[in-house]
């Protein structure tokens, strides 16, 4: 369930994208997998333009969020209950 939900917050996020950004302005690439030091690593969306290059990480979550830039787990809380996930900011 947990690897579903993730899923559909990705395909919401391409759609959104399609939808708002010019495919003449930005080349867009989706769930791409890389070789990383400690086997590969996956990016859920690159987009490419004249602007730069913009890798963005897509959560599917509700509740608050509490994290700064430097800590390494971010907190999600809901409905009283706490938990803690990987910040997104170094995940890629």
């Amino acid at each position: 369930m947990k690897l579903f939900k993730g899923w559909i917050g990705e395909q919401k996020t391409a759609l959104n994208m399609w939808f708002s950004l010019s495919a003449n302005t930005y080349r867009r690439f989706h769930n791409i997998i890389l070789p990383s030091k400690n086997g590969t690593t996956q990016i859920d969306h690159l987009l490419i333009s004249r602007h730069g290059l913009f890798i963005v990480e897509t959560k599917n979550k509700k509740g608050w969020i509490f994290g700064s830039e430097n800590q390494s787990k971010w907190t999600q809380t809901l409905y009283k209950k706490k938990y803690t996930f990987q910040n997104p900011l170094r995940q890629t």
